[in-house]
């Protein structure tokens, strides 16, 4: 099987049952994030590339979103993220980011959120 992740091909072998992928994630070696959420494959490092560049240290020209996944620091806070997201690990923003999705789907990212299923 062969994924696109952010411009990348990655190949990888999968002999699971679908039914036991429904709930899963894959940390690939170059921190991109891919998971499947009630059988629906998410691409986190497409989310992450629209809403910030990628950069785990962004903010918009406001300064009110913050990091990979644009946090603001109620939302943040919302997902049991201590502190400020851009002074956290991209593995840690995008830990806060699946729970924001799971508890509130992708129109959280109103922009970018279809960039999940890309």
């Amino acid at each position: 099987s062969s994924v696109q992740v952010a411009g990348q091909l990655r190949s990888f072998d999968a002999t699971l049952p679908a039914s036991t992928l429904t709930n899963a994630s894959l940390q690939l070696g170059d921190g991109a994030t891919l998971a499947v959420n009630n059988g629906r494959l998410q691409n986190w490092a497409a989310l992450a590339q629209c809403e910030s560049g990628g950069n785990p240290r962004a903010t918009n020209p406001t300064g009110r979103y913050r990091g990979l996944y644009q946090f603001s620091i109620a939302t943040w806070q919302g997902v049991g993220g201590q502190g400020d997201p851009i002074d956290s690990s991209s593995s840690e923003q995008t830990y806060r980011a699946m729970l924001l999705y799971n508890r509130s789907g992708a129109g959280q990212w109103p922009e970018c959120g279809s960039r999940l299923f890309s």
